[in-house]
C-alpha cells in the first residue's frame, strides 16, 4: 500500500497481474475465499497482534520486488516505485 499522506488518503495498493486469474489449487498460499462479495484466490496474512486478515493474492508481490520497491521508497524520499503495478481505490 502506497500512502501520499494521513489524513484520510485512501492510497494505492500493488497489483500483481500474475495472479489474475490464478488457480490456488496449484499451491502456494492462495486459496479461495470471499473477498468484497466476490470469490476469489486470497492471502491470510497475521498481525503481530495475532488478527488475521484475508486479501486478494493479486494485491501480493514477490518478496525480492517488495524490497526493491522499499529501496526506491528509501532513494526517492518516500516516491512511488514505477516498476509497481499500482491501482488507486479513488479511482485514480
Amino acid at each position: 500500500m502506497y500512502l501520499r499522506h494521513d489524513d484520510g488518503d485512501t492510497g494505492f495498493r500493488s497489483h500483481n497481474p500474475a495472479f489474475e486469474g490464478a488457480d490456488p489449487a496449484l499451491g502456494g498460499p492462495a486459496f479461495v475465499s470471499r473477498f468484497d462479495g466476490e470469490l476469489v484466490a486470497v492471502i491470510e496474512y497475521r498481525l503481530s497482534n495475532g488478527q488475521v486478515d484475508q486479501y486478494p493474492a493479486s494485491w501480493a508481490l514477490p518478496e525480492q520486488e517488495i524490497m526493491r520497491a522499499l529501496e526506491y521508497f528509501v532513494e526517492h524520499q518516500g516516491g512511488r516505485a514505477p516498476f509497481v503495478h499500482w491501482h488507486g481505490d479513488a479511482g485514480e
